[in-house]
């Protein structure tokens, strides 16, 4: 009798701590994205990125020259945080959900990884999604391929079925931008680091 109350006593308490293991990692954020938080906060590096990307974008190069621009993480990370809502609300006319925070990113060599944070009822649920992306064409496209709740993978088809939307499907984006003075900048390749953005870029006049 006292063997069976100390197996059961063994088998709750197991039960309990994988229960709270359980909830740690649904509602922990991955390593990174406590990082990329913790980068972000400096506004004057999103003034300065922005600054930086608009010159770049705007300067006056031979038709046939090809350019590249290297692009930061932390500089991507901070423009997100501190002019993604304006840029949305002028330029898009949207706005971020209620209760979710800023989307961060993290460029690994295959690939990007998009994390936000959730807000309901108090309770704070990260959630990452991991892309492929490349240039095809005149189209940036970005192909999601892992899904994460908190520290936890799942398979894609959940999130595909929460939002009920497919996700086998890429997001195209256009890989040309347009200037004022009606040249474009197409963007030929686009590279991937550990912590950075390469584009291969070339200026077309009109």
């Amino acid at each position: 009798m006292k063997k069976t109350f100390i197996t059961l006593s063994v088998l709750v308490l197991l039960s309990i701590l994988g229960v709270t293991l359980l909830f740690w990692l649904l509602s922990a954020p991955m390593a990174w994205y406590v990082d990329a938080e913790r980068a972000s906060n400096d506004a004057t590096i999103a003034e300065q990125a922005e600054f930086r990307l608009v010159e770049e974008f705007h300067k006056v190069r031979p038709d046939d020259e090809v350019w590249k621009l290297r692009i930061q993480d932390a500089a991507v990370n901070a423009w997100l945080t501190h002019r993604l809502t304006d840029w949305l609300t002028h330029e898009e006319d949207l706005e971020i959900p209620e209760g979710m925070a800023l989307p961060l990113l993290q460029s690994t060599p295959s690939g990007i990884w998009f994390g936000v944070k959730g807000v309901h009822d108090e309770v704070s649920q990260p959630v990452a999604l991991f892309c492929a992306a490349e240039v095809n064409g005149e189209t940036l496209l970005l192909t999601p391929e892992k899904l994460r709740l908190g520290k936890i993978p799942l398979p894609l088809s959940m999130l595909a079925s929460m939002i009920d939307e497919p996700l086998d499907v890429s997001l195209e984006l256009d890989a040309q931008v347009a200037l004022m003075d009606d040249r474009i900048v197409q963007i030929q390749a686009l590279d991937l680091e550990s912590g950075s953005i390469i584009l291969t870029c070339k200026t077309v006049l009109p």
